[in-house]
């Protein structure tokens, strides 16, 4: 069973979001930032991204420090993903309203709506 916080907004709209270690955000990173909405997250990765790829030239010491950094950014972004997408929420309107044990979102979303 995993842990997921509920979310709703005004509107009556549910947003789950999982507690603990983001996959998603370890392995697809910027991309899974924009497709999340934390453009602000997203923009300065990319910046960075591309700054680093144009002040130093490609060899072979920069490329291992780039690989490592990356590894280090996707580290991050695994392990506060989830957080970062709860602090968009609250950020936008949103409201926790609980936390529900359940074997994947959709089942939480159900679990949450026959208890309330």
């Amino acid at each position: 069973m995993k842990n997921f916080n509920i979310y709703t907004n005004p509107s009556g709209n549910l947003q789950i979001v999982k507690k603990g270690w983001s996959f998603p955000a370890f392995s697809f990173g910027i991309l899974w930032c924009f497709f999340k909405r934390l453009y602000d997250i997203g923009i300065i990765l990319y910046i960075s991204s591309f700054i680093f790829n144009i002040i130093f030239p490609s060899d072979t010491k920069v490329n291992i420090t780039a690989y490592i950094l990356t590894i280090c950014i996707s580290g991050w972004l695994g392990s506060s993903g989830n957080k970062l997408i709860e602090n968009n929420l609250l950020k936008n309107g949103y409201k926790f309203k609980k936390t529900v044990s359940a074997l994947n979102p959709k089942s939480a979303i159900n679990k949450y709506i026959n208890e309330n």
